[in-house]
């Protein structure tokens, strides 16, 4: 029920819509179950011997409670629909009570219709809205223990498995139940007797749902995560295109899809076999029921004991009310799978981001930005960062060197407060980053990595991506001073050009040049460049490097670099080995020194030789 609760406030918004469907759905009750009762005026205006007998007196206790209800219907039909002595003119009523009822039926139920799948779709729209708003505002940290495919899973598959199991239900919990009711009222009108024994077997069917229920919840969870892992490998095999085709593994990944579809269709036979045998096996009852109380019914008939048309319209009646009964019983099972879906949902909103920004706006670099003392790890007792502390001067670079896995895009990564240190602190000016907002301290970088990442979308939007306002003057601007406006102007469509997923339909060097220019659209204080040349060939990489050195002058800048002759220049080089600084100084500084800088200066001399 807790989940429930938690849906709550997503139907909270629809309230007057929810009201209208419960009092749509109450109405289209009464008038199914009327729709149902007209047979016995029917048979009364059809077959008017069978009212010969005499009449029969309602026991006490239950029966006499609801003989009233009889008499009203008795009354209410001998005054406005049959006709004391015409019978055509009684049929005539009847035939127009009839249409009536089922006029009225069908415009309530489609109606209602509407009104619930406007509800349910606008219901998955904010729940879909706030879990993808949460789920971008979380750490870093959580989509690296997370897999996208999962986290996708969850926002479709989940969202619309949850919806689409409770939103219908808010309709039936009124409306079959309401129905059922109406019914049994009738049938406890017309005779008490035959009522207790055909809901005798209730008990069997409540052991039933109980016992398949149990099955239903353990497949439903079965379904959902066999869904995630279907969505997960979609996901993998789609980004790794280039992977699959250039390892010619094609039939492994297929192999491993048709794997995953296997399970999902095992889990989902048996998931159905469970739900599907809920109605056979409720009906089953029912008809046994049924056949008992037409042999204990046409026996009274017989004896004289009731009437021939309260007969009929109690079978009619008993019949018609199975379904919301299955219906009624069955909505513990149809909720099943909607609810463990719901808690996969509900587990990433409840899911609290590791960093957190704080209540003051970061302004301006007026003077340095400093770590001091940091420590990070992303294990327990495997430190990745050992009490770095470095300076970082307004208009200098600092540059970033050493051996691969030294730690280097981890500092990068704490710079920019994607994680927090475990010890030590950054300060920004002298303040702590961790008392800013995290929109206004991010705000202030703009960030080029080696993996180039940009979006489905223009030349144009990619530059100017997260700025609602910026003008076309300073994105051509930024274009030309990232050396891209030569190879734009050439696009077919220039900065209104598609640039497919992931910028595929760019070259490495043009996607490198884009990424720096919607850096520079941002006009920000501090420029992060991690490895921004190291997967380009020799002449992208000369473009893309002229470009950075352009942007580096008087720019307060940190920079990653595999090459170390694009950073001689550098204000400042810092040489990070097993998370540690181990040397510091300028580039001319680290060669006299004649240690590990100088090494991996002359190893490289040598290669480029």
């Amino acid at each position: 029920m807790s989940v429930i609760r938690r849906f709550l406030p997503f139907l909270k918004p629809y309230l007057p819509l929810l009201v209208l469907i419960v009092i749509l759905s109450a109405v289209l009750s009464a008038v199914s179950a009327a729709s149902i009762a007209v047979i016995w005026p029917v048979m009364k205006v059809i077959f008017p011997q069978s009212n010969s007998t005499a009449p029969v007196q309602a026991p006490a206790g239950i029966g006499g409670a609801f003989s009233g209800v009889k008499d009203w219907c008795l009354n209410t039909m001998q005054t406005f629909i049959i006709h004391p002595t015409d019978k055509l003119i009684s049929l005539r009523n009847l035939c127009f009570l009839v249409i009536g009822i089922f006029v009225v039926k069908n415009v309530v139920k489609y109606i209602t219709y509407v009104l619930n799948t406007a509800v349910e779709e606008r219901i998955m729209k904010d729940v879909r809205d706030t879990l993808f708003r949460k789920a971008i505002n979380l750490s870093i940290s959580f989509f690296n223990e997370k897999r996208a495919g999962d986290l996708i899973s969850v926002v479709t598959n989940d969202v619309g498995t949850m919806n689409a199991a409770v939103t219908p239900m808010i309709g039936t919990v009124i409306r079959e139940p309401m129905q059922a009711l109406i019914m049994l009222v009738g049938l406890l009108a017309i005779s008490p007797t035959l009522t207790l024994i055909a809901f005798s077997t209730s008990i069997l069917s409540v052991v039933a749902v109980r016992f398949l229920t149990k099955y239903i919840k353990r497949y439903s969870q079965r379904i959902q995560n066999a869904l995630a892992e279907i969505t997960s490998r979609l996901q993998e095999s789609f980004l790794n295109i280039r992977i699959i085709k250039g390892y010619a593994a094609e039939r492994y990944e297929a192999a491993r899809f048709e794997k995953e579809t296997a399970w999902y269709v095992r889990s989902a036979l048996k998931h159905s076999a469970m739900v599907n045998l809920m109605n056979p096996v409720n009906e089953i009852f029912a008809i046994v029921a049924l056949s008992v109380v037409l042999f204990y019914g046409g026996f009274q008939v017989v004896e004289g004991s009731m009437k021939a048309d309260e007969l009929f319209t109690f079978l009619f009646l008993l019949f018609a009310i199975m379904q919301p009964v299955v219906a009624t019983l069955s909505i513990p099972a149809t909720i099943q799978r909607g609810l463990y879906a719901a808690e996969r949902v509900f587990a990433v909103m409840d899911t609290m981001p590791t960093v957190v920004g704080g209540t003051r706006s970061a302004t301006a670099l007026r003077n340095e930005l400093q770590l001091l003392n940091v420590g990070f790890s992303y294990r327990p007792a495997h430190p990745v960062i050992r009490d770095v502390t470095l300076t970082v001067k307004r208009g200098q670079t600092l540059a970033l060197v050493g051996p691969s896995g030294g730690g280097k895009s981890t500092l990068m990564d704490l710079v920019i407060r994607l994680y927090d240190p475990l010890s030590g602190g950054i300060y920004l000016d002298g303040v702590d980053i961790r008392e800013f907002t995290l929109e206004s301290y991010h705000g202030q970088f703009g960030i080029v990595t080696q993996e180039s990442i940009l979006f489905n979308d223009s030349v144009r939007n990619n530059i100017a991506y997260g700025l609602d306002d910026i003008s076309e003057e300073k994105i051509v601007e930024a274009a030309r001073a990232a050396n891209a406006i030569d190879f734009i102007e050439r696009l077919p469509h220039g900065f209104d050009t598609p640039i497919g997923d992931r910028g595929v339909l760019l070259s490495g060097g043009q996607r490198q040049r884009l990424a720096i220019a919607r850096a520079l659209a941002r006009d920000p204080q501090i420029l992060l460049f991690d490895e921004a040349t190291s997967a380009l060939d020799t002449e992208s990489e000369m473009l893309v490097q002229e470009a950075i050195n352009k942007l580096l002058e008087d720019r307060t800048a940190i920079v990653i670099a595999h090459r170390l002759s694009t950073i001689k220049h550098a204000h400042m080089i810092a040489v990070v080995e097993e998370g540690a600084i181990v040397e510091y100084g300028t580039h001319e500084e680290l060669l006299a020194a004649g240690s590990l800088y100088k090494r991996l200066y002359e190893v490289q001399f040598r290669e480029d030789g």
